[in-house]
């Protein structure tokens, strides 16, 4: 065990003059392996290759869209409701105002509330009806013909026009 130590803890070179020392027959795998592990820890850094780079690159980006998406459906969602919800109000007060016309409709539609609405304005059904017209003498305006207003520079071009045949 003591020269494993010496082996471990020496330098790479150094591995082909104490391999012989320390076991012939097996200092080859056993070495080559321990220089390998060694050689691998001592170069070993934590780097990540550019498709890994890209690879994360764009698993946050698709993240951050989705998110961005989720963020956006929530807000719109919100806004639509609250649009579905004052149209609903608005629809609602145009039911009950066309609720209402009907009513009077209705109302109105019997003999008996047709009487009674020509009584409240103060006819009668027992008064004659005359067959007396009525004509009013509307006196006629006489109008006047207007001459259009002219400027010297109209009658000019007017002028100019009659001399070739306009």
């Amino acid at each position: 065990m003591e020269h494993m130590k010496n082996v471990i803890g020496t330098n790479i070179n150094t591995y082909s003059t104490t391999t012989e020392v320390y076991n012939p027959t097996h200092s080859s795998t056993f070495y080559n392996t321990r220089q390998n592990v060694a050689h691998k820890s001592t170069n070993k850094v934590s780097r990540t290759n550019t498709l890994g780079k890209v690879r994360i690159a764009c698993f946050f980006a698709i993240v951050s869209l989705l998110l961005f998406l989720f963020i956006y459906n929530f807000v719109a969602m919100a806004n639509l409701n609250a649009n579905i919800a004052g149209m609903e109000k608005t629809i609602a007060t145009e039911q009950a105002y066309i609720d209402n016309l009907k009513t009077q409709i209705n109302s109105l539609s019997s003999e008996s509330a047709i009487l009674d609405r020509v009584n409240s304005a103060g006819y009668s059904a027992d008064n004659p009806v005359s067959d007396d017209i009525l004509i009013v003498n509307v006196p006629k305006v006489a109008v006047n013909e207007s001459k259009p207003q002219t400027n010297w520079f109209n009658d000019l071009c007017e002028y100019i026009s009659s001399l070739f045949g306009g």
